[in-house]
């Protein structure tokens, strides 16, 4: 009797073992909201003068996705520890916290605004951002101080291919050094 009772919880377990492993690499259901907003910046001097920080940035890891009901907001919020590997404007720490809008929110959905993908772990980004630095109990509580918030993607950040961690700004790839250089031309201005 033991030896059936032992075989049974064994072959319940494996299947148990089975099924997690296969709900975990389901494909999520994403749901894009489209927000009413002003066109994108595309012009590279107006996002410059739109934001107060401006930085190349390594995705170090998702932190943390919130969502809170009851604050304005259902959406989520996704946090993710970047390091600066150089300030272009404004002064910051050389390790901080970005906060984009979207992420997986209760129900398992990936939720993404306007269809802005969000940050990869690992990858390199020009990031335009704003700080939010101050609590106000009527805000979202989510905006604590000093996360950094950058705009939308298409708006706010423009992923850096081939960027080498391992080298500094003046030793990347040609294309690289140039958008850099831009930028720091026109905050010069």
């Amino acid at each position: 009797m033991k030896k059936i009772l032992c075989v049974t919880t064994l072959c319940a377990l494996a299947f148990i073992m089975i099924g997690c492993k296969q709900t975990k690499n389901e494909v999520q259901p994403e749901v894009v909201v489209y927000a009413d907003y002003p066109e994108p910046l595309t012009d590279i001097s107006e996002k410059i003068e739109k934001y107060d920080y401006i930085f190349i940035g390594h995705i170090v890891e998702e932190l943390e996705t919130l969502q809170f009901e009851g604050y304005g907001s259902s959406m989520p919020k996704t946090r993710y520890s970047v390091d600066v590997l150089m300030k272009l404007k404004g002064e910051m720490e050389d390790k901080i916290v970005i906060q984009k809008i979207g992420g997986v929110n209760e129900e398992g959905v990936l939720i993404s605004y306007d269809s802005n993908d969000l940050p990869k772990e690992g990858s390199i980004m020009i990031i335009f951002s704003n700080k939010f630095e101050k609590y106000d109990p009527k805000d979202d509580p989510r905006n604590e101080l000093g996360i950094y918030c950058p705009g939308p993607t298409a708006e706010a950040m423009d992923l850096l291919h081939n960027y080498d961690v391992n080298k500094n700004a003046l030793q990347q790839a040609d294309d690289i050094i140039e958008k850099i250089n831009e930028i720091i031309l026109i905050i010069g201005d």
